[in-house]
């Protein structure tokens, strides 16, 4: 079962974060986009405290990610193996992939699930780059962090993790 993605930009802000079969969410079942991807800075939402919440889990999301690579390096036997691809708890596995420009990954899931780092790679190589960067639409301005706001790679990957054997499972 696929629980939640967040996409960090190289300036270690979160600029997409979506759920789907996260426990405890009180959230409809519609496939409504607007009730599924509900970043703060994207649509908004009625509750500020709920919007502060999201961004504060996003930070504690990103600071144990950026722990566990610096662990992970500093322990590391060999040089520059400093990879870490995920890890487990008794109620969720988190799955880890950064790309060369800086851009990380992170999807949570039900601890049973196998690794999704293949899962990862593709939404970063077919989704990802189809409907973000070769979107011409989008501003590109390297200095600053800007949420993912297009309808299109929502879709796209909304449908792909629904298609996924592992997400109701």
């Amino acid at each position: 079962m696929i629980y939640s993605l967040y996409l960090f930009d190289r300036h270690c802000q979160c600029v997409f974060y979506t759920e789907w079969n996260r426990p405890g969410a009180s959230r409809s079942t519609s496939d409504d986009l607007r009730n599924q991807y509900v970043w703060p800075t994207q649509h908004g939402s009625s509750d500020p405290r709920k919007d502060t919440a999201m961004v504060d889990e996003a930070k504690l999301v990103y600071g144990v990610i950026y722990s566990l690579k610096s662990m992970v390096a500093k322990l590391s036997a060999t040089a520059g193996s400093d990879q870490f691809l995920s890890y487990r708890t008794n109620t969720y596995k988190l799955h880890y992939f950064e790309t060369a420009s800086g851009l990380k990954f992170v999807l949570t899931s039900d601890p049973a699930t196998s690794s999704l780092l293949e899962v990862l790679k593709q939404i970063y190589l077919h989704i990802y780059l189809e409907y973000v960067v070769k979107n011409a639409l989008v501003p590109a301005d390297p200095k600053k962090s800007l949420p993912i706001a297009n309808d299109y790679f929502c879709a796209v990957l909304n449908n792909y993790i629904k298609g996924l054997a592992c997400f109701q499972s």
